[in-house]
């Protein structure tokens, strides 16, 4: 771990590897874990208070997880519902 971010009233946490950190070069993707602690680290210590409290900041992985439980739901045998989701 290189860096820990502590935030909130239950104290939840984002931990930053030195894998994570690799990814800080040109022309590479940022990770799911450097966008989270970036967004967390403004909503908790940079956003004034008065506007942090009407802020909800989703995780990054929140699409992806939704896909996901989407593409497992379609392989019960037909009993789930496909989606189509339009990103602009």
């Amino acid at each position: 771990m290189v860096c820990k971010l502590t935030y909130g009233h239950l104290n939840r946490t984002v931990e930053v590897t030195k894998k994570d950190l690799l990814v800080l070069e040109p022309r590479v993707y940022l990770n799911d874990i450097l966008i989270l602690f970036y967004l967390r680290f403004l909503q908790h210590y940079v956003i004034p208070q008065e506007v942090e409290k009407r802020l909800y900041i989703y995780d990054p992985q929140f699409f992806t997880k939704l896909r996901e439980e989407d593409q497992s739901s379609m392989n019960l045998g037909g009993m789930g519902h496909a989606s189509t989701f339009n990103i602009n």
